[in-house]
Parts: C-alpha cells; structure tokens; sequence
C-alpha cells in the first residue's frame, strides 16, 4: 500500500509590516506573525523561541498573532 504523503505547511505566516512612529525622529519596524493553525503547547514554545531569537538577532520587533485573530486598525473595537 503506497504511503500518504503529508504536506508540511508553516505554523506561521507573515501578516503584517507597521512602521510606528514614536517621534518625528524615531520610526520602529514592527513584523507581525499569525499562526496558521491553532498551536500545541510545544510548536508555541518553538515557533516563540525562534522569532524571540530573529527579534533580538535584527533589532526589529516581532509579534505572534494568536490564529483565532483579525489583523485591525482597532477602529472595529
């Protein structure tokens, strides 16, 4: 009997690059990252891990969107 192939797919896709400006001088890059399926305990460790370790390696601040969230501007709340 032939084997069935699972097709691996990311925890997480890139949703979203902000710029906030802080200042009129200070401009922060802001990447958020949604789960694409909801995660066990232990892919949310992982997957936190690697973007705490990308966040501290380039300086840029990256969120982990919980799967079951929308991406807003907050004028919906």
């Amino acid at each position: 009997m032939a084997k069935k192939t699972e097709q691996k797919t990311d925890p997480a896709v890139k949703a979203e690059e902000i710029e906030i400006s802080e200042s009129e001088e200070v401009t922060k890059k802001v990447i958020v990252w949604q789960a694409t399926k909801p995660l066990t305990q232990k892919e949310h460790e992982h997957l936190s891990n690697k973007l705490r370790f990308e966040q501290q390696k380039t300086g840029v601040e990256i969120i982990l969107m919980p799967y079951t969230c929308k991406l807003g501007d907050g004028e919906d709340v």
